[in-house]
């Protein structure tokens, strides 16, 4: 894999972004999958705090915080704001074998079940123009992972990769709400690749096939762009771009990310498409929000 390019990757908190207020997160927290209101104001998150089972927060523009859910029997984790920022899905249960999706109002209010199926549901993404949301079934026993299609009121929910062998998950809209990325690995221990489909499943596309493991694939604002997180053979990780179509012999992938001992998840945008926003850090010395300029 050729790098062409590398910007500087700089550790900040949501309030950066929104005010220039600083935030310190306390060291071994572990913060994960920061999701902007549509506003750019506040931002959602999911976070393990010492012993305690992670919850969701919402993080003000001046860094105050609110534990949305605060409860001590069930796993709260990866939130999504609906288009309108009025609504929040994440998936919740007892433990991670156990998980389905819930669905409450911004402030935390009115939380109640959105879907719950035979397997394990997560990573809940509502489409740009609020008509569907996507998320991801998993099966630890059987070793299958399926990305389903759902109505806003949680009916009518389509499979959309049970035919596709392999794990699918980690799926993202583009900003028409017209295409599907997301990852797939043939086989339990094959590297992820990154894939494309329409939302109805249709022309289904394999876009890399390389040795490292590609994942968290998301499209620039203008689409012209897939910006995806890839894992090397040491389990480090970095951010890569790739033209839209995957790379070819006229283009390729380019490394945006500084290489250091930091592993790097979830993978997403603030509001304006200026930045790209993460999770940057270690298991002993935690996680905290990460951003780099997005690709031009």
């Amino acid at each position: 894999m050729k790098a062409l390019k590398t910007a500087a990757v700089v550790a900040i908190s949501a309030s950066v972004l929104a005010s220039g207020h600083a935030y310190a997160a306390p060291p071994g927290d572990r913060h994960f999958d920061f999701n902007y209101g549509p506003d750019g104001q506040n931002v959602i998150f999911y976070s393990y705090r010492g012993d305690a089972r992670p919850d969701i927060y919402l993080r003000g523009p001046h860094g105050e915080e609110k534990n949305l859910t605060a409860r001590t029997d069930t796993w709260d984790i990866e939130p999504d704001y609906s288009p309108d920022g009025k609504k929040i899905l994440y998936a919740s249960g007892p433990n991670m074998g156990a998980l389905s999706l819930r669905i409450m109002d911004a402030d935390g209010g009115h939380d109640r079940l959105f879907y719950d199926g035979e397997d394990n549901e997560v990573a809940p993404k509502w489409s740009p123009d609020g008509s569907k949301v996507i998320f991801s079934a998993f099966n630890r026993n059987e070793k299958t992972n399926v990305i389903y299609i759902v109505e806003p009121d949680g009916s009518h929910v389509r499979s959309l990769t049970a035919d596709l062998p392999g794990q699918s998950s980690q799926a993202s809209w583009s900003a028409d709400s017209q295409w599907i990325l997301f990852s797939n690995k043939v086989t339990d221990d094959a590297q992820s690749d990154v894939y494309r489909m329409r939302p109805d499943g249709s022309h289904r596309q394999r876009l890399t096939h390389d040795t490292l493991s590609q994942t968290s694939p998301v499209y620039s604002q203008d689409m012209k762009t897939i910006i995806f997180i890839g894992f090397n053979e040491d389990g480090l990780s970095d951010l890569y771009s790739m033209p839209a179509d995957g790379p070819h012999h006229s283009a390729t992938v380019t490394k945006l990310s500084h290489s250091d001992d930091n592993l790097k998840y979830f993978l997403t945008h603030t509001p304006d498409g200026k930045h790209l926003i993460f999770s940057k850090g270690d298991w002993d010395k935690g996680f905290e929000m990460a951003h780099i300029p997005a690709p031009k």
